[in-house]
């Protein structure tokens, strides 16, 4: 039974689609060895006794040398563990990953399979105008990596073809799509409501927050507008200064900011309190316009209606509007023209639970990965 590896730069914590997969994996009775880096943002730390996980230290706020140095340690470590273990196949996650698994598949075994799995997607001006260190990784994967990939995934169909367009030369048929879908045990969360008849209608909020790239201004203003009809919390770890600023000096307490966040193991006995999940996204970057964020499926699997910024393209395929819960396209820029009260009737509108799960978003890939 051959070894495994997975190369995750970035916190797995910070990546609840990275953990679901990880907890799958270690279903498989293989040997799978995990690197990554610690969090430091105070969350709680993610454990499997069936999987070796090594961590290193994180980059911070610190100078330009320190962080460099963490890097170089980051992928030395990795290489060196990677030269122990001599996995197989290997899975890695975004550019910040990709160092020590060049030198690996290049130098040392060349019949490794190398996965790549891509959480966002990052446009060659985005990469043209990053560190030297990712220009320099995003080059050893173009030249190289992507060239010997036996598997390359994004999170939905649209990202895959922007890639495409930007590496027009790849093979098609190694790439595949893998959406962001929570753990099959949320589906015992699910508590639609088939009818709205309380007051207020409570809204909810989970994930990073700035001020520049969604319209959490606009829409606590609205909020604050509806004189306690509508109440809106707020469970962000991860905000802009301006952002916090704001929300804590936003009048009354229709508005909550809970900054801790929330452990995303909590999420479904929280969202069991609220009636619509909010995604507001300014859409500002094909990233965030080509989008379906991991939240929207949360939020449905939970019962939670949802509305969706107008400028979000990625989430328009999953427009519902005939069943509960829905999917519905907000114009935030607009809300004064918003009659919410008539959105959320919902009398005689069938209940259709959704079925996303992260079983059925990983099992192709966990197939390959472990075959």
């Amino acid at each position: 039974m051959g070894n495994l590896a997975v190369v995750h730069y970035q916190p797995l914590e910070f990546y609840p689609p990275a953990i679901n997969l990880l907890e799958l994996l270690a279903n498989e009775n293989r040997n799978i060895t995990v690197f990554t880096t610690h969090n430091n943002k105070g969350r709680a730390v993610f454990r499997n006794d069936k999987i070796c996980i090594y961590r290193y230290a994180s980059s911070g706020k610190e100078i330009a040398l320190i962080r460099y140095l963490k890097y170089l340690h980051f992928n030395f470590q990795v290489l060196i563990r990677l030269l122990q273990i001599r996995p197989e196949s290997v899975l890695y996650f975004e550019t910040w990953s990709a160092l020590p698994i060049y030198w690996y598949k290049r130098f040392v075994n060349r019949k490794a399979n190398i996965f790549i799995h891509c959480h966002e997607y990052f446009p060659p001006d985005w990469y043209n105008s990053s560190s030297p260190f990712m220009r320099y990784n995003h080059r050893k994967e173009v030249k190289y990596l992507y060239q010997k990939a036996k598997w390359i995934s994004h999170t939905n169909e649209d990202r895959i073809e922007l890639f495409l367009k930007d590496h027009p030369h790849l093979d098609r048929s190694i790439f595949r799509v893998v959406p962001n879908y929570p753990p099959a045990s949320w589906q015992n969360a699910f508590s639609a409501k088939s009818e709205y008849i309380g007051r207020p209608l409570k809204c909810v909020y989970i994930g990073s927050l700035s001020i520049h790239a969604t319209y959490v201004k606009e829409f606590c203003e609205w909020i604050i507008s509806q004189k306690g009809e509508v109440t809106f919390d707020i469970y962000s770890y991860n905000l802009s200064d301006d952002a916090k600023n704001f929300l804590e000096g936003c009048p009354g307490d229709c508005i909550r900011l809970f900054a801790d966040g929330i452990e995303y193991n909590k999420i479904p006995e929280l969202l069991r309190h609220y009636d619509v999940g909010i995604l507001f996204y300014k859409a500002t970057t094909p990233n965030f316009k080509f989008n379906a964020p991991n939240k929207l499926f949360e939020y449905l699997t939970c019962g939670l209606d949802v509305w969706f910024s107008k400028e979000m393209l990625g989430v328009y395929s999953y427009i519902r509007e005939d069943a509960i819960p829905r999917v519905i396209k907000i114009d935030y820029s607009r809300l004064g023209e918003f009659d919410w009260k008539s959105v959320v009737i919902k009398r005689e509108l069938p209940v259709k639970r959704p079925t996303y799960t992260s079983i059925e978003a990983f099992e192709k890939l966990i197939a390959e990965f472990c075959g």
